[in-house]
């Protein structure tokens, strides 16, 4: 128990220990605000979107800038990016937490993989109720696969799916074991002609599609300096975007 006088030194001490915690708290509030050293998080498999060389370029007025990209899961970028210690990610399927500033960048072709030899082969176009019945192959996050299971019960089924952790697996699984696979249009287009016995077949785009999205912290979102970063990220992971979309070598995977 405290004496009389360090009863005396705790309330006099009180409002300099309280004064110190606010100065460090306006310290640190201050440093985030003037900072121009960003980490910029990139979710797992759409590296081909944010490349290092492209934020290297980013130097408005003439500021010097540091721009570091960090490869993290969907889940931790938004954990990273929601308590400050990132700036903004880069991120795939749908953003969970409602306080993060999101931008909507694009959506991407989902295409269904088979053999040759596979009935959903001769179809022009896959819906999701076309998959009722077939053993499916998906190397997907948790939230898309969510999604898609909740896709298809609402056609009336339970997909078989088997979920591995590379897009080559899936070739492989099709075109040995006769599975169906799932993936994304610009993984694809690097695989697809290593198996020349499986063919690739559009999924109906307003059925599934790929979301990627820009998440931003919400307590650095309104300085300009982020505000013009924002816009640089956008810019360059849209100029990659419509470059594979008007490639002349971006296949169709249609034949």
């Amino acid at each position: 128990s405290p004496t009389e006088t360090g009863e005396l030194l705790r309330e006099l001490a009180q409002p300099v220990v309280d004064s110190m915690d606010i100065l460090q708290e306006k310290i640190s509030v201050f440093s985030k605000l003037h900072n121009t050293s960003f980490s910029i998080g990139i979710c797992q498999g759409i590296e081909h979107f944010v490349r290092q060389k492209d934020m290297d370029t980013f130097s408005p007025s003439g500021t010097s800038v540091q721009i570091t990209i960090e490869e993290h899961s969907y889940d931790v970028c938004e954990t990273l990016v929601a308590n400050g210690s990132m700036t903004a990610a880069v991120i795939s399927g749908p953003v969970q937490n409602p306080r993060l500033v999101t931008i909507d960048l694009f959506r991407r072709q989902r295409f269904a993989l088979m053999r040759r030899d596979n009935p959903l082969a001769s179809k022009d176009l896959i819906h999701i109720s076309d998959l009722k019945g077939h053993r499916l192959v998906l190397n997907i996050n948790n939230r898309c696969y969510k999604t898609f299971c909740s896709l298809c019960q609402s056609r009336g089924f339970e997909p078989i799916v088997h979920r591995v952790g590379d897009t080559s697996t899936v070739y492989n699984m099709c075109s040995e074991q006769d599975y169906v696979g799932i993936s994304i249009d610009f993984i694809v287009q690097n695989l697809w002609q290593s198996y020349p016995n499986v063919i690739a077949r559009p999924i109906d785009f307003h059925e599934i599609s790929y979301p990627v999205s820009l998440i931003v912290s919400p307590s650095q979102y309104s300085r300009k300096i982020v505000q013009a970063l924002i816009s640089h990220i956008t810019q360059a992971v849209n100029d990659i975007h419509q470059f594979d979309l008007h490639d002349p070598s971006f296949p169709s995977f249609q034949t």
